[in-house]
């Protein structure tokens, strides 16, 4: 599975990251990620699973395959 950070997430995790040890659902991946980049326990985030949007305190299913991007608050004007 791929993670992918966007805005000020990325200077936690500078960059695209590829997990393969075979997470199932979002609650245990975001365990791995704080375990990982501590400093994410203190952002607030969402996340969208292969592009459709979500609360990052869901718990969805995760397949191998899925892409994660984690992403800011959005901020407009």
């Amino acid at each position: 599975m791929k993670v992918i950070p966007f805005g000020k997430i990325t200077d936690i995790i500078p960059g695209e990251i590829h997990i393969q040890n075979g997470y199932t659902s979002w609650s245990d991946l975001k365990q791995f990620l704080f375990e990982q980049y501590p400093a994410l326990q203190n952002e607030s985030f969402m996340i969208a699973i292969n592009t459709t949007l979500l609360n990052s305190d869901q718990n969805i299913f995760l397949a191998e395959t899925d892409e994660v991007s984690l992403l800011p608050p959005f901020s407009g004007g």
